[in-house]
């Protein structure tokens, strides 16, 4: 054979009946019998780090790359299916030795980075199994390379979901891998490493944890306005290309999504567009987005109504409040003659006498017309609150405090008005109780 393996040969049992249906490659010997214990101990999970030290000492080689043989009409295929010692540890071996030998094996020469055929870098192996202990050890080692191990917030969102792991646990990494990764973490736009296996269709780590939300509700209201904190505001608006989810898409129809969940991602920008139709037949408009179950579109009302009714006006108001600023500091602040009215002129951008306009509908609202109709009056407000001011337009008599409030009042009246204008626009519907199966309290 010369250490050549071919594509498939006659079936032959294994030089080496303790190792199965694994072999060695690249080379054919199986004759080393330190290496064949090891990996044997690995498979098995019996392997102590006693053990493994002496049989790495003793000439075993940590390198070794194992190919899991597959039989298939009288032949011995093993093309491709290959991993490493790491990975066949991480995937096998469950003991308080593990974190040891791993480092053990890495120490002596292991790849930190490989990835075969069936499974991606140790690290992403790691994730998908579970063993964040693992995980971080591995991500403390200066060597890993945590762009080629492929979108890890997406295998936290998605992988070990069977309770192994906790809500808290998964947070941390999802921080952690943010910290590390910086926003190419959450925004997988750099193409993963081919591999048969991967099928994440997500473009944003945001859209992965509203598919599979953490099972404890504070812990997923962190983490969602971490990711959103970390990568920006219009991450609530970016769609799936085959698909056109959004985040908020993904959120309304899961089974277990908090409404609250819902309410971040509206005020956040949010739009209902492509979730909730217009109407019956004009629910497949929009490609891939099949029409919600009846007590899925429900809950997603009742969070836009509510809010609809609390979140925006605090919005609102804390958006005008904080655009008046610049203004209400330039008549507390002693300036030379002439200062204050060229600054005006500056911010002055439509000769209108008042601050540059919000386009809050960019930031906070995602329906429109719905958004530029309190744009509008925010604007509204905006100008003629900055004339008075500026001492131009208080024509009543009336302290230029006492109005202002007056003006603001109206604002609100008039944004809860539009608000009650736009829950009337889905008709009304009776919620259905929610029904959580077992959740992390």
């Amino acid at each position: 054979m010369g250490g050549l393996l071919s594509h498939c040969r006659p079936l032959e049992p294994p030089a080496i009946s303790t190792l199965g249906f694994l072999d060695i490659y690249p080379s054919r010997s199986t004759k080393d019998a330190a290496t064949r214990e090891l990996v044997d101990g690995l498979r098995n999970g019996t392997l102590t780090l006693e053990r493994a030290t002496q049989l790495l000492k003793g000439g075993a080689d940590a390198t070794k790359i194992i190919a899991s043989g597959v039989v298939a009409e009288g032949f011995y295929d093993l093309h491709g299916r290959d991993y490493s010692l790491v990975q066949l540890a991480i995937e096998h071996h469950r003991t308080a030795d593990s974190l040891d030998i791993i480092r053990l094996l890495l120490d002596r020469g292991a790849d930190i980075n490989f990835k075969g055929y069936l499974f991606g870098p140790p690290v992403e192996l790691a994730v998908q199994r579970g063993r964040y202990d693992v995980a971080h050890m591995l991500l403390d080692d200066p060597k890993v390379d945590i762009k080629a191990a492929g979108p890890l917030l997406w295998r936290v969102a998605s992988d070990a979901r069977d309770g192994s792991v906790s809500s808290a646990e998964k947070l941390r990494m999802a921080k952690r891998l943010v910290r590390m990764g910086g926003r190419a973490a959450i925004l997988f736009n750099t193409p993963p490493y081919e591999l048969p296996h991967r099928d994440c269709q997500h473009p944003t780590a945001l859209h992965s944890f509203c598919a599979h939300p953490l099972d404890h509700l504070p812990a997923q209201l962190h983490l969602m306005a971490y990711l959103i904190h970390k990568a920006g505001r219009y991450i609530v608006r970016i769609a799936e290309p085959s698909t056109d989810r959004t985040p908020l898409s993904y959120a309304a129809r899961a089974d277990f999504t908090d409404p609250s969940a819902l309410r971040l991602l509206l005020r956040n920008g949010a739009s209902l567009r492509g979730v909730w139709p217009a109407s019956e037949h004009s629910s497949r408009r929009f490609s891939g987005v099949e029409l919600l179950a009846k007590w899925k579109r429900a809950r997603l009302r009742d969070a836009y109504c509510d809010y609809l009714r609390y979140d925006l006006p605090v919005q609102v108001s804390i958006a005008v409040k904080t655009a008046l600023l610049p203004a209400r500091a330039l008549t507390r602040t002693a300036l030379p003659d002439g200062v204050i009215e060229s600054i005006e002129a500056l911010i002055d951008e439509d000769g209108a006498g008042g601050p540059p306009a919000v386009s809050l509908h960019l930031d906070i609202i995602g329906e429109d017309p719905f958004g530029s109709r309190i744009n509008e009056l925010a604007n509204s407000y905006l100008s003629t609150a900055y004339r008075n001011i500026r001492g131009t337009a208080n024509n009543k008599g009336v302290s230029s405090k006492e109005w202002m409030r007056h003006r603001y009042d109206v604002l609100m009246r008039r944004v809860r008005e539009a608000a009650k204008e736009e829950e009337r626009r889905f008709g009304p519907m009776k919620s259905a109780p929610l029904v959580l199966r077992n959740r992390e309290k």
